[in-house]
């Protein structure tokens, strides 16, 4: 869970377009 966080926040460091998607991708 910590890893995939962790990517999660280098991508979104890089592109807060794909932070978004992956929100978007855990919510309902």
């Amino acid at each position: 869970m910590g890893k995939e966080r962790l990517e999660l926040s280098r991508v979104a460091a890089r592109d807060p377009k794909s932070r978004l998607s992956a929100y978007s991708s855990t919510s309902p």
